[in-house]
């Protein structure tokens, strides 16, 4: 494949990247939509995923590594991690700014960072009950930051 047919793969894979990343925002409104238009059978499937998303869903690797090989920051044209100083292997707390509403750029962010990659995200519990997107959440590490689970990650102190 040529460079210019790679870039053009590059570009598509990131903006399926960025879409995905979207699905925090609006898979919750698609599925309240179509369990209140939809048949018995679409909310039949749409409970079933409720089901799954509040009793088995957690961090998931694979789709971490299928967000990374997207690479949804390839997308805009000026990315960046600044930090003030080396993280360390244990035992370290992440502030995140700007997050913005729903965390939406934070929930990009493993797709670009291996820092971040491996790292537990606490984010508002109300994005975790969203339903639909909630899965998406969960799916990329992050949970409620709620006194409880914030410091049984910490006492964990390796990060992930």
């Amino acid at each position: 494949m040529d460079k210019k047919s790679l870039s053009i793969v590059n570009k598509i894979k990131s903006f399926i990247g960025v879409t995905f990343g979207i699905m925090v925002y609006f898979a919750w409104q698609i599925a309240v939509y179509l369990f209140i238009t939809g048949t018995i059978t679409t909310r039949t499937i749409i409970v079933i995923l409720l089901i799954y998303q509040f009793t088995f869903c957690k961090k998931s690797d694979l789709y971490l590594e299928f967000i990374r090989w997207l690479g949804p920051f390839s997308y805009f044209n000026n990315t960046g991690l600044i930090l003030e100083e080396p993280l360390k292997e244990s035992k370290s707390l992440i502030c995140y700014h700007p997050h913005g509403i729903l965390a939406y750029g934070f929930a990009m962010t493993p797709g670009f960072s291996k820092t971040i990659y491996d790292c537990y995200s606490c984010v508002s519990s109300g994005l975790l009950y969203l339903p639909i997107s909630g899965i998406f959440s969960r799916w990329m590490g992050m949970v409620s930051v709620e006194h409880k689970n914030f410091t049984d990650i910490m006492k964990k102190g390796n990060d992930n």
